[in-house]
């Protein structure tokens, strides 16, 4: 099951790919525990985040360390307002972001998708 959550995850894979495999988990093993769950939303977030660019979203002590596409001034202004005490640094497109002071897995993982969304947006399609 870890291989195939980890190739759902990927760029390539097809969009309902990560929500068909917890359906053929629920159906084979029933009421999917608490730590499964949260490996499906780590799955989910990685999958944004290689969709958006990013080489890099990790904790490091007490900040969230994130290394992604330029960001352009627009978002460098929205970072300040939403995260006053982050620090971009974009020579290396490096952003740092405290992380909340008190915080469960999944509260963490919704709040890192989070700053995905606002920040790094989706890639412009080709039409």
């Amino acid at each position: 099951m870890y291989q195939k959550l980890s190739g759902a995850a990927a760029p390539s894979a097809a969009g309902k790919a990560i929500d068909e495999l917890v359906e053929e988990m629920a159906d084979r093993y029933g009421d999917l525990p608490m730590a499964v769950k949260t490996l499906v939303m780590v799955t989910r977030l990685r999958r944004l985040a290689m969709s958006r660019g990013l080489g890099e979203a990790i904790v490091m002590g007490n900040k969230l360390r994130i290394v992604g596409p330029p960001l352009p001034d627009s978002l460098q202004v929205r970072i300040q307002r939403l995260y006053p005490k982050a620090t971009y640094m974009a020579p290396a497109r490096v952003l740092l972001v405290p992380l909340p002071p008190e915080y469960t897995d999944q509260a963490l993982i919704t709040w890192v998708e989070g700053i995905i969304e606002a920040l790094y947006l989706e890639p412009k399609t080709a039409d």
